[in-house]
């Protein structure tokens, strides 16, 4: 049988207006904390759940992100004229869209939501948002990227180009 080990914690003396150990030193004096009433400013924002064609605009609050059942993905806070509703980021889409304008908490920005949508080539479909940064807030747009990927994109004269009748192993690269 193991031996019991009592360790020395610090306790409070409701009678007192002091700290003392378990052994019974005082170890200062009692503080008082201000504890609030309102614990509504800790409270989850209600869930955007969008209809084909819905908009939402506000001030983001705050960027977070959850685990869900497709891995990680973000969740925006906005503060709008109907109180605080937090954006689940869990479509690829509106992830991305979050990730390219760079969405942070002070940021003013829109969203619609378009529907589910075929991709391009309409061999599947996906739902669809549209993300706009709002009276002149956001990132800057890096325009040095583009011309670094310019310079490294051959201009159309200088690209090869695969015959029309090229059959399987006929490839031009």
């Amino acid at each position: 049988m193991r031996p019991r080990v009592t360790i020395p914690a610090a306790r409070y003396n409701f009678r007192k207006s002091s700290v003392t150990d378990s052994f019974g030193r005082t170890l200062g004096p009692r503080k008082e904390v201000q504890v609030s009433a309102d614990t509504t400013e800790f409270d989850y924002a209600e869930a955007w759940v969008p209809a084909v064609g819905d908009v939402i605009r506000g001030k983001v609050t705050e960027v977070s992100s959850r685990s869900g059942e497709y891995g990680d993905y973000p969740i925006v806070t906005l503060k709008t004229d109907d109180g605080e509703i937090a954006v689940h980021g869990f479509h690829t889409a509106l992830r991305n869209q979050f990730a390219e304008l760079n969405v942070q908490s002070g940021d003013s920005i829109g969203i619609m939501y378009r529907g589910r949508v075929k991709n391009r080539a309409g061999d599947r479909e996906f739902e669809s948002y549209r993300v706009k940064q709002m009276n002149g807030t956001g990132s800057a747009f890096d325009w040095n990227a583009e011309k670094r990927a310019a310079l490294e994109d051959p201009t159309p004269d200088e690209r090869p180009s695969a015959p029309l009748d090229a059959g399987e192993g006929d490839s031009p690269f």
